[in-house]
């Protein structure tokens, strides 16, 4: 921060959450961070993401572990069966029966709202099969599916039928060879049944709630855990249950603008995240004063990436860039100084507004969220770093362009120590 090292983030930053969280580890393992610990989260080949910021959401699944609530048709449970993302032999084997229909596993969710969006989420390991489907549905055959391929990660099928919406399908490779697939449905009732099924392959026909219609040998078989029923219009990170429904709390992080010598005049702020929400408007950085009535920020402004600021409530400065690509890694910038700004997105085009003042009243900084704590990123930030300067439009534009391929790249060493042109001559 500014002109300032610190050997941890969490030697400046108050950090709050009221509950524990999951995320996936250093060492790819799926671990669960104490109350008001932040979480750190990497990908399954141990690459860092970053700081995991989520808004408060309550899995309505009571039973994660597949157990009670779910029921098996054409299908028998063994559970404990195989190593789990989580690193203990906690996962369920679905075994297929040599019956003729449905081979599913399902869950009733009463009562949802009519119309809303719901994620279903779990973490599947292919057996003896490679192909689950995921569906949600209510009465009347009305449904909506996705078929997932445990072997690539790839999404071959998407089938609705009725007044369904399938808004949605994700498949991301985890921890000890499982994938967490996902799904968005939206449907016209007050209740629904989540269900997972084991199919023939990348096309299936999927026709009823039941989904594919087939003969089973009864050597069959897949890996599931950590099952997720969430209102919203995108998965977060697993919330594990065991006979009632649970709610993990919303990350908050901020930082006094004292800890990092804040210049009232002039500042630049540069930011890599990722945010998993496309709609609405999840925050990225916000500073905040004058209890709340004086704010800047980067934010998402329904679905597109922008700045705002604000004195005593009133707004007179707006800057629009480009869209939110859901997951994807983006670096943004904002530099202001006076009464003007700048900002920019992944090196595109750098834009201006002359009637863009700094709030006066500042006296911190809210990481991964809006003013006021309630807009969370849903997403990781990367890296966080302020100016105490107002930075070129050339410069916010450099800093946020992709990094260029080297030309040449040599190893002279057992330490694997690359020579690149870039960092010889900068």
């Amino acid at each position: 921060m500014g002109t300032k090292n610190y050997s941890s983030y969490s030697d400046m930053i108050t950090f709050t959450r009221a509950s524990t969280g999951t995320y996936l580890d250093s060492d790819g393992v799926l671990k669960s961070a104490a109350t008001n610990t932040p979480r750190v989260e990497y990908d399954y080949q141990g690459n860092r993401l970053g700081l995991l910021v989520e808004e408060a959401r309550t899995n309505l699944q009571t039973y994660s572990d597949f157990s009670t609530s779910w029921a098996a048709i054409g299908a028998t449970r063994t559970y404990n069966a195989a190593t789990s993302p989580d690193g203990t032999s906690n996962s369920t084997l679905i075994q297929l029966q040599n019956t003729s229909g449905a081979h599913v596993v399902e869950a009733f969710i009463n009562p949802i709202v009519s119309g809303a969006s719901y994620a279903f989420s779990l973490f599947a390991k292919k057996g003896t099969s490679r192909y689950i489907a995921l569906g949600g549905s209510s009465a009347g055959n009305i449904c909506a599916w996705a078929v997932f391929d445990l072997e690539t990660g790839t999404i071959t099928e998407q089938t609705v039928t009725g007044a369904a919406t399938l808004s949605q399908a994700k498949c991301v490779e985890t921890a000890n060879g499982f994938f967490r697939c996902s799904i968005v449905v939206t449907l016209p009732a007050t209740s629904c049944y989540f269900s997972m099924g084991v199919v023939t392959n990348a096309t299936p026909t999927i026709v009823t709630w039941a989904g594919e219609q087939y003969t089973a040998l009864g050597s069959e078989t897949v890996f599931v855990y950590g099952a997720q029923v969430e209102a919203g219009s995108f998965p977060t990170s697993y919330i594990p249950t065991s006979g009632a429904t649970a709610t993990r709390s919303a990350d908050v992080a901020s930082i006094g603008v004292g800890a990092f010598g804040y210049n009232k005049g002039a500042g630049t702020v540069l930011m890599t995240l990722d945010s998993a929400q496309t709609a609405n408007f999840p925050g990225a950085v916000a500073f905040n004063g004058n209890s709340g009535a004086d704010r800047w920020y980067l934010y998402s402004s329904s679905g597109t990436w922008a700045a705002r600021q604000f004195i005593d409530n009133v707004g007179t400065g707006t800057i629009n860039l480009s869209a939110v690509e859901a997951s994807a890694e983006t670096k943004l910038a904002l530099a202001l100084k006076g009464s003007s700004a700048s900002a920019v997105k992944d090196g595109g085009s750098v834009v201006n507004n002359a009637t863009f003042p700094i709030p006066p009243l500042i006296d911190e900084m809210e990481i991964g969220d809006g003013p006021g704590g309630v807009t969370q990123l849903n997403g990781h930030i990367s890296s966080i770093a302020y100016y105490p300067r107002r930075l070129t439009d050339a410069q916010i534009k450099a800093l946020t362009s992709p990094p260029e391929t080297p030309t040449l790249s040599l190893t002279f060493d057992d330490s694997s120590t690359s020579y690149l042109e870039t960092s010889i001559h900068g």
